[in-house]
């Protein structure tokens, strides 16, 4: 590694800082071409998914009186990062970067569009790192897939006292409609 010498073990916080960077290359996918345009048919109601090699991702929403919905936002990376926001909008999140809190908040708008943040952070004892990120979701095609679109990524990391900030790409990437339900995670087809 960079500035190591022969047979020194890396540091933590650079430990860290290589698998938050890993963490958001698996996020990270390529925007398409065009963006897929919003349709009404469907429901919010049920469990959704995306896995790929490096990750698996599931929402979970339902919808509830008065044109809300709650969500539930969970994923994995296959380096054995994780974060789970639980139905509360607060749970825990973990990387080789340390363990923290992941936390989102959304509302369903008017539009149909479901608005949020979504916020992960990461200690350590010599670093913490911290991503946040604004997002959008809305059903496409048949009502059966819903787009996600990840923008204003921002990530800021304190490692031994010296802060930087710097921002991401957006993101984007779909998710498949399991079924109406709300079926546990063990039950999707990762």
């Amino acid at each position: 590694m960079i500035g190591m010498t022969r047979g020194a073990a890396p540091s933590r916080a650079l430990i860290g800082a290589a698998a938050a960077a890993l963490l958001t290359a698996a996020f990270a996918a390529v925007p398409p071409a065009e963006v897929p345009r919003q349709v009404t048919r469907g429901s919010y109601q049920g469990t959704w998914y995306r896995n790929d090699r490096a990750s698996n991702i599931a929402v979970w929403l339902e919808e509830l009186k008065g044109g809300k919905v709650r969500m539930r936002y969970r994923y994995t990376v296959d380096n054995g990062s994780y974060g789970d926001s639980t139905d509360t909008g607060s749970g825990s999140s973990y990387s080789l970067a340390g363990t923290g809190p992941f936390r989102i908040t959304y509302a369903l708008e008017k539009d149909g569009v479901i608005r949020g943040t979504m916020t992960r952070t990461w200690v350590s004892v010599s670093s913490e790192i911290t991503e946040r990120n604004r997002f959008e979701i809305y059903r496409i095609e048949q009502g059966d897939r819903i787009y996600c679109r990840n923008y204003e990524v921002v990530r800021e990391a304190v490692m031994s006292g010296v802060r930087t900030s710097s921002v991401r790409p957006d993101s984007s990437f779909v998710l498949v409609k399991a079924t109406d339900e709300i079926v546990h995670w063990e039950e999707l087809p990762f």
